[in-house]
């Protein structure tokens, strides 16, 4: 098997093709939720805007710090990827990685810079690697965080998390560790989302910004649920979604049912419920995300988590504990998921479009970079 310093290149080569696909500076979009805070009387997404608050105060909310924040998280999951692909021992966790990367998902990742999606997994690969050291009260109290940045974390890093503890704990301890951070994600979805007059007191601050700042964005808070469903067709969106959701869950349960050792357990075999229930966990936290249909109109965003859960619930199934790698069945079944996926179009935001790979593009960009045009917000 190839060694450390050819999963470095590769992995590299990755990172660079899709930085290269879907490079952009964060939004106005992503900036302007970024200065929500709950001083400002907001009581959903204001984690990130409240710890960045006395920095926005002191620089008048100045895009430069709401950029690099973004660009920071940004680094932060990719070292995240790169180092657990360089020091798994199993070619097939590195691949999975890779194969992501190189995906639709992996530009889009660029793309979506400075959502809060990505503080979300950023917490949940914190919280994953504390509960993976015993420490799980610490692991409940950083996952519990991830409701208070986004509430889509009921969707999206919640039934991971649970999936990690379950696959290492009694069903009592899963439940205990995740139960905090789902009274959180239920009491931000039942309380009012801003308070009197807290727009208003925001958009004021904002008015002395460097950047203009997304009045659609500040409306999320005061459009109801009802509101949101007449601003899109559900059906456009379960026939973007839900094929996707069922071959990932199809897939899953063919790897599954082909490898008998997807499951790391005790010393003892598991209970036969016990692997049920883990089963049912996992294609859960893979199908999870497709549900966000029925919250907001970013069908792109909700696809590109579902195929990220898939690869993340993928990657725990086959590393715990195990020492070979997966037989030629599940290969040849992962790799017919990624050339499925391959074939998506994962359209990008503020009328983007991913770069292609060829002499021409590559030189535009390449001058682009070098002339600043690059580093230009789209006029979205």
């Amino acid at each position: 098997m190839p060694g450390r310093r050819t999963a470095i290149a590769i992995v590299s080569a990755a990172v660079l093709i899709a930085a290269y696909t879907g490079f952009r500076v964060p939004n106005a979009w992503s900036a302007t939720l970024q200065s929500v805070s709950l001083f400002d009387g907001f009581h959903r997404r204001f984690a990130i805007g409240t710890v960045l608050r006395p920095l926005a105060l002191a620089t008048d909310y100045d895009y430069r710090l709401f950029a690099g924040f973004s660009y920071a998280v940004l680094i932060a999951v990719l070292g995240v990827l790169g180092v657990a692909a360089i020091r798994s021992p199993l070619w097939t966790r590195r691949m999975l990685i890779v194969a992501w990367l190189l995906l639709p998902a992996g530009g889009f990742l660029f793309n979506e810079v400075g959502y809060f999606e990505q503080v979300l997994y950023l917490l949940l690969f914190a919280g994953t690697a504390l509960a993976g050291r015993g420490r799980l009260v610490a692991a409940a109290c950083v996952i519990a965080v991830a409701p208070l940045v986004h509430e889509i974390a009921i969707l999206t890093v919640l039934p991971v998390f649970g999936l990690f503890v379950l696959r290492r704990e009694p069903a009592r301890r899963a439940v205990a560790a995740t139960a905090p951070a789902v009274v959180l994600n239920a009491i931000a979805l039942v309380v009012s989302p801003v308070s009197p007059g807290g727009i208003a007191t925001l958009e004021a601050a904002l008015a002395h910004a460097n950047f203009t700042y997304r009045i659609d964005a500040l409306a999320l808070f005061e459009r109801t649920q009802a509101e949101s469903w007449k601003l899109y067709k559900i059906h456009d969106l379960v026939i973007y979604l839900m094929p996707t959701a069922c071959v990932l869950i199809a897939a899953y349960l063919v790897v599954w049912w082909v490898d008998r050792n997807l499951w790391r357990g005790p010393a003892a075999p598991p209970p036969r419920a016990m692997r049920a229930l883990v089963l049912l966990a996992s294609c859960v936290a893979i199908a999870a995300p497709a549900l966000l249909m029925f919250a907001g109109w970013d069908g792109n965003r909700w696809l590109f988590l579902l195929i990220g859960n898939f690869f993340v619930v993928m990657w725990l199934s086959i590393g715990d504990g195990r020492r070979t790698e997966l037989g030629p069945a599940a290969l040849a079944t992962l790799v017919v998921v990624v050339l499925l996926l391959a074939r998506i179009q994962l359209w990008y935001f503020d009328r983007l479009a991913p770069r292609e790979l060829g002499y021409r593009p590559v030189k535009t960009f390449l001058h682009h970079v070098v002339n600043g045009k690059a580093f230009e917000m789209a006029n979205e």
